[in-house]
Formats: C-alpha cells, sequence, structure tokens
C-alpha cells in the first residue's frame, strides 16, 4: 500500500478492496501486455530491439541495413499517421520481400524485386534468432511484476494477454511459484486452460520464443535455451519458431488463431482491462475491442504508457474512416505513466479509485434517468486519483454550489487532472483545466467576511471564506494536499518543464498564503507582505483605522476593508498563475480564453 496523500479522504461507499475470496469474479478484471511492459526485464522496445540488432552486425553487414532501414524510414515518416521504425516493421518487411514472388501485384511490375545488399530472407532469419536470444528474462529481473500478486489473489485465475514473444511472465509465475497455463503441456493442448488451481491463464496471442511449429505440422513447447530460430527435435522433425507479427496476422497457426478467439470470449466477460506498453497496431485486436465495448455496456479499458493518449487518438477513437467515434470512446482512460513505477498503487490505489467511481457514476446516471435529485461531489477525487479527467470534467459541469463542502478535495482534484493533461499532452483539456484550477484558487478570496476585525491584543485580520466553511489557513491546507499529490504523481512519469512549472505553482500559492497564520494575520505583517497588490485607497483606510486598538469598525468602512482584503488576494493569487501561464499552458495556443478567464475573475 502506498502512502496516503493528504485531502484524499473521502465516505466509505461500501466497496470491500480488500477481498480476496473465491467469489470475487476472475474474468472481472485482466492485463493485455504489450512490448513496454517488458522494459524493465530488461528487454528492449521494439525500437530498441531493432537498434541492438544493428548494433550487432559487423561493420560489414551493417552498410547495406542501415540503407535499407533509411528508406524504410523515409516511408514511415509520410504514413498517415507516421509509423515508427522498429522491429515490427522491419520484420513486417522483410516477410513481404520473402513473399514477393506470391504477391499479385507482381503481374504490374517489370522485374523482381531486389534490395542493395540484403537478402531479405537470410535477414530475416538473423533477426528472429537475435530476437530469440535477446527476449529470454532473468529471474532477477521480474521483481516489478511482484504488485501482479495482489490482482492474483483477488482475481484468481488471473488472465493476462501478450503480444511478447519473451518469458517475463512465465519467469515471474515460477520465481512466485505460481501454477500458470499458455496452452501447452509439451505440445499445443488448450484444454490445460481449464484444469483446477491455476493462478494464471496466459494467452500469448503473437507467439513465444518457446513454441516451435515441425515440419510435420505440430505445435511443441521447449523451455530451454536452443540456440537459433530453427532447431531439430529428437524425433527428427525439423521446427521453427511461432512468432507472429503484423504481415503474418491472418496466416492461420492454430495455437494462435484458437488463443485470439479464446481472448475474445474471455474479454465479453471482462469489466476494466489494463493495457500496458501495447501500442494496437495490430488491426484484428482493434477490432476486437471494438466489438466487446459495443456488445459489453461496462467494458472499461485503463491505457499505461507514456504515449497512452496518442495512441487512444491515432488508433482507438474512431473506425477505420478516421471519422467515425467508435464504441470505446467514453471507455478509456488514459494513464501516461511507467508501469514499474506506478505498478505498486495500481490495485490498492489507482483500481480502487476507479471502481468507486463508475459505480456511482453509474448509480447517479441512472439517478438522473429516473428524474430523482443527485449529488456528484463524491465522484470528484476518485475519477481525479484513477487519471478519467473527461469523467472529472463531467462532473465538475454537473456540481455547482455542492462543490465546496471539500475544498481541499477540489482543488487537488482538479489539479490532478491538469496534471494528466499536461502528461497526455491534451491541450484542451489543459486550457480547460488551467481555467478552472485558477478559478477555484480565486473564489475564496472572491468571499472574505471580517469575523474579528480588531482586538484588544492587537490588530489582527481574521477572515473566514466560502460562506464561513473555511479560513485562508485551510485553504493553504488545500493547496499543500494538491501540491503533495501532484509530485507524488510526478515520480511516475518522464516529467518536462510543464510539469515542474506546475509543482512551482503551488510552491509559490502555499508561500503566498504563509501570511496567514493559523487563519490570522497581523496588520503590520500583511501590511508587508501584500503591499505590492494593494491599492493606494487601501494602504490609507488600513493605516487610518486599524492602528488603533478597543474601538468598533463603522459598517462602512468594514465593508471597504472586506473589498480591499478581496481585491489584494486575488492580485496576489492571479500574479502566480500569470507567473506560469506561459510555460504550462504553451500560451501560443492558448487565445482569447485566458483574457476572458481573467476579466471574469476580478469581476
Amino acid at each position: 500500500m502506498t502512502k496516503k496523500i493528504p485531502g484524499n479522504e473521502r465516505p466509505d461507499w461500501g466497496f470491500d478492496n480488500t477481498d480476496s475470496s473465491p467469489g470475487s469474479r476472475s474474468s472481472e478484471v485482466a492485463f493485455f501486455f504489450g512490448a513496454g511492459a517488458s522494459v524493465e526485464a530488461g528487454v528492449p522496445d521494439t525500437a530498441g530491439l531493432m537498434s541492438d540488432f544493428v548494433e550487432s552486425l559487423s561493420s560489414e553487414q551493417a552498410k547495406p541495413v542501415k540503407r535499407f532501414l533509411n528508406k524504410l524510414e523515409d516511408w514511415a515518416r509520410v504514413q498517415n499517421p507516421p509509423r515508427l521504425l522498429d522491429v515490427e516493421l522491419l520484420l513486417e518487411t522483410l516477410q513481404q520481400a520473402v513473399n514477393w514472388e506470391s504477391d499479385p501485384l507482381t503481374a504490374f511490375v517489370s522485374g523482381t524485386l531486389e534490395i542493395e545488399g540484403v537478402v531479405p530472407a537470410d535477414l530475416l532469419r538473423s533477426l528472429r534468432d537475435f530476437i530469440k536470444e535477446r527476449v529470454m528474462v532473468r529471474a532477477e529481473n521480474v521483481k516489478y511484476l511482484s504488485p501482479l500478486r495482489g490482482f492474483i489473489d483477488q482475481y484468481r485465475p488471473l488472465n493476462v494477454f501478450s503480444a511478447n514473444y519473451d518469458t517475463a511472465v512465465e519467469v515471474f509465475c515460477a520465481e512466485h511459484k505460481l501454477k500458470y497455463r499458455d496452452g501447452f503441456d509439451e505440445a499445443w493442448n488448450p484444454c490445460v486452460f481449464e484444469e483446477p488451481d491455476i493462478h494464471v491463464k496466459l494467452f500469448k496471442i503473437h507467439g513465444s520464443v518457446t513454441w516451435y511449429r515441425t515440419d510435420r505440422g505440430r505445435f511443441v513447447k521447449i523451455p530451454t535455451m536452443v540456440k537459433g530460430s530453427s532447431v531439430e527435435l529428437f524425433t527428427k522433425e525439423q521446427a521453427e519458431l511461432v512468432m507472429l507479427y503484423p504481415a503474418q496476422k491472418f496466416e492461420y497457426v492454430e495455437p494462435l488463431f484458437e488463443l485470439t478467439l479464446q481472448m475474445k470470449r474471455e474479454l465479453a466477460q471482462c469489466r476494466t482491462l489494463f493495457v500496458v506498453g501495447y501500442s494496437f497496431r495490430d488491426e484484428h485486436i482493434r477490432r476486437i475491442f471494438w466489438d466487446i465495448a459495443r456488445d459489453t455496456s461496462d467494458f472499461y479499458v485503463v491505457l499505461i504508457n507514456p504515449e497512452a493518449r496518442r495512441i487512444y487518438n491515432d488508433r482507438l477513437e474512431y473506425y477505420d474512416d478516421k471519422k467515425t467515434p467508435s464504441s470505446l470512446v467514453g471507455r478509456v482512460v488514459c494513464l501516461p505513466y511507467q508501469f514499474g513505477k506506478a505498478f505498486p498503487s495500481l490495485q490498492p490505489d489507482i483500481y480502487r479509485e476507479f471502481r468507486q467511481m463508475r459505480a456511482e457514476v453509474d448509480k447517479l446516471s441512472a439517478d438522473e434517468r429516473r428524474g430523482n435529485v443527485t449529488h456528484w461531489q463524491n465522484c470528484i477525487l476518485p475519477a481525479a486519483e484513477c487519471g478519467d479527467y473527461e469523467t472529472l470534467r463531467m462532473v465538475l459541469e454537473k456540481v455547482t454550489d455542492q462543490k465546496y463542502s471539500n475544498y481541499q478535495a477540489l482543488v487537488t482534484s482538479i489539479a490532478l487532472a491538469l496534471f494528466h493533461a499536461i502528461s497526455n499532452d491534451d491541450e484542451k483539456s489543459v486550457v480547460y483545466f488551467f481555467n478552472q484550477l485558477r478559478s477555484e484558487i480565486l473564489e475564496p478570496s472572491k468571499t472574505i467576511i471580517l469575523a474579528v476585525e480588531r482586538a484588544n491584543e492587537g490588530n489582527f485580520l481574521r477572515p473566514s471564506m466560502l460562506n464561513g466553511r473555511q479560513n485562508p489557513y485551510h485553504v493553504r491546507d488545500a493547496f499543500d494536499a494538491a501540491h503533495k499529490n501532484v509530485v507524488n504523481r510526478v515520480g511516475w512519469i518522464k516529467s518536462n518543464e510543464r510539469h515542474q512549472a506546475l509543482t512551482d505553482l503551488f510552491v509559490e500559492l502555499i508561500k503566498i498564503m504563509s501570511v496567514w497564520k493559523n487563519g490570522n494575520a497581523r496588520f503590520d505583517d500583511y501590511l508587508k507582505n501584500r503591499t505590492t497588490f494593494m491599492s493606494e485607497n487601501f494602504k490609507i483606510l488600513l493605516k487610518n483605522r486599524l492602528m488603533t486598538t478597543g474601538t468598533v469598525l463603522e459598517e462602512k468602512d468594514r465593508k471597504e476593508i472586506e473589498i480591499g482584503l478581496r481585491e489584494a488576494e486575488q492580485c496576489a493569487l492571479i500574479s502566480v498563475f500569470e507567473k506560469y501561464e506561459r510555460t504550462i499552458l504553451k500560451k501560443e495556443r492558448v487565445g482569447v480564453i485566458i483574457k476572458e478567464q481573467k476579466v471574469r475573475a476580478v469581476e
């Protein structure tokens, strides 16, 4: 369990999140692993794997390969959307080159396909051999997968779908003495998935470096270190690795075909699918996800990937025509995290908040349809903490006067939403939540009321805010809680100057509010601290009316002091936002929205 950050307190909504009883539906939660899920196991991602392969070649071998890759990269760059030059694209291209003579397009092209200095079949064989050796995982490199145990305990058997060839999950299960089944005993036998007392069902839909197809049509598993991608069995059968990549995706390979069908059946029962480090380049996988979302109203996908939002926008948000919104719209949460860093918090914190938020949103939505009164404020913090800032925006637009019942949770939620929008390069949401944060942080200063103007022990300002529910010290605590929450999440991402500006913004907001000690400010301290932000008339008023103790202010003076305090506090806070808005907003994209917001804030 990760350390609880201040500002995360909320009512108990009746969920028992520690229940690991056999009654939990095993298929409710599942994982789908792509290449990014194995990086911390020492396996390079698809781009790194290709770079490592090129570096493994001799200088004489590398020259023609690099020329070939340069041309391939030029082609990839101009595709819509642009494609990444990585090992999957290289495998796909080489396989198509090997199969070129059987391509119908050869009827329209004169001559044969020639690539200067490269023999596609030889290069493909070398690449497959290299991949096999490079993706064998050592036991000491799978510790980052330890949080998977919590999900296994609660959702046994846990479904894990993998598009990877590596052995990370198998080694993890061996290290933790967990019983897993992947469809093989010695040979392909999908009945093993039905065995009792399984901890993990592993569906390797692209094959594995331990799976081979023999020249007699059998599929076997060889879980030992065997050099090369081609082997001879003791039966004298010749066997080749079973590794699927995009160019082969419609080829019938029995284990992979059956595993894909089984995956679709299992996902039809799934409610939350965590997709880790997968880019959705496989068209048939995208279509399966669309089909499940269309047929299952409560199927949600959580993408964990530094490029999560881009992947969603490019490959999941729209159908193939790039115009029609897909069935996954509104069902995907994009978490731009580095998996190994965020994984320990996934079950106890992120998934917990996600479950609670989805249950509450579904309940309230049903109440709205029935015409019942709804109170959405309890959804605010869970939506932010699980990273679903699109749902948070919907909730904020429903909540008005109710939202200040927990001001600290509100500020924390908007700060986390802004953090996630920045991390996803979602510029429209960045602008929205920056403006929302600015508005909510200015709100207390707009509602200042002097509960006690003066006292015999000295001249103090003792304002209350938000209809008497907060004082300046509580407001400072809200800024501090938001800062701590954002800093905690920054450790899970590849941070940039915009993240630094967001954390610095809160540091300065906290500093600005430090003049209010325990909710009070001595007159001399306040005048010194805020003099830059005070009007001359307000300075004169304070000096004339508050330097003497023991008398009562007239109502007129009291009102004028309240107005002066509101203006001074707002100007001080606005100065902090003006300092950081250019960096956070990439101001050239902002337009008139901020100017309009500033006018409304001062009014």
